[in-house]
């Protein structure tokens, strides 16, 4: 990942015939205006952002945008560690880009488009399934949704397994605690959250449970912090948090 000025980023751009731009901001912040040619995965649905990501030439050179720089470049630093080779990220962001800017009205057009079929598939979902939903997530694209911060993590194993190892930033609520249900009713359930544990089994149990309850969302770290640690990934001791 480098970082670049907006005037390197016209020049590069303008020579580069190998050049892919992408938004990573929200639908409302590219309903103000975007940079031309630009290709639109918020990086607050790590999901859809990921499954575009895998399909996308790795060869190429990708331009990477947000509102200020922060955002884009956690999207750099994602595609890097996918094997993306060459990625830019736009310091200070759209706000304080002064180039050419996408007819605003066009894309106001085509989010409010986007926004009904949105709207059509969501409520047909609703009638199709639960309020909740809870989908199996593997350690890679958990890491996304950790890095962009867009669940609660949730360790559900014991204490003293908690404490020899966590992943960073997980609160432990054992799905065997007595108190459970009350623990449970403290949360906010308009809130997605993200449960693990060291196989699956238990962390399958209080997704269930999350489900029950009426959460909107549920993501499931498949094979738990087993296939997390053999993936490569890192564990936190809470003597060091």
């Amino acid at each position: 990942m480098k970082d670049i000025t907006k005037q390197e980023w016209k020049e590069l751009t303008a020579s580069d015939e190998n050049a892919v731009i992408i938004d990573v901001r929200t639908a409302d912040e590219v309903a103000e205006g975007m940079i031309p040619n630009a290709l639109h995965h918020d990086i607050f649905q790590p999901q859809e952002l990921m499954a575009a990501l895998q399909n996308m030439d790795k060869s190429k050179n990708y331009y990477i945008y947000c509102r200020s720089g922060g955002r884009s470049g956690q999207a750099c630093q994602i595609m890097n560690q996918m094997g993306f080779e060459t990625t830019y990220n736009l310091m200070g962001g759209f706000s304080e880009w002064d180039g050419d800017i996408a007819n605003q009205k066009t894309m106001k057009k085509l989010i409010l488009l986007l926004s009904l079929i949105c709207t059509t598939a969501i409520t047909q979902s609703c009638f199709e399934a639960k309020a909740g939903t809870v989908e199996l997530v593997s350690s890679e694209e958990a890491a996304t949704i950790i890095k962009t911060q867009s669940a609660r993590l949730i360790d559900v194993r014991s204490k003293d397994e908690y404490d020899a190892g966590h992943i960073a930033g997980a609160i432990n609520i054992p799905v065997d605690s007595e108190n459970l249900n009350e623990i449970i009713a403290g949360l906010n359930d308009k809130e997605p959250v993200l449960v693990y544990c060291n196989g699956g089994r238990q962390s399958a149990q209080c997704a269930k449970i999350l489900e029950d309850k009426g959460f909107i969302k549920i993501f499931d770290l498949d094979g738990g912090l087993s296939k997390w640690t053999t993936s490569g990934r890192e564990i936190v001791l809470k003597t060091n948090e």
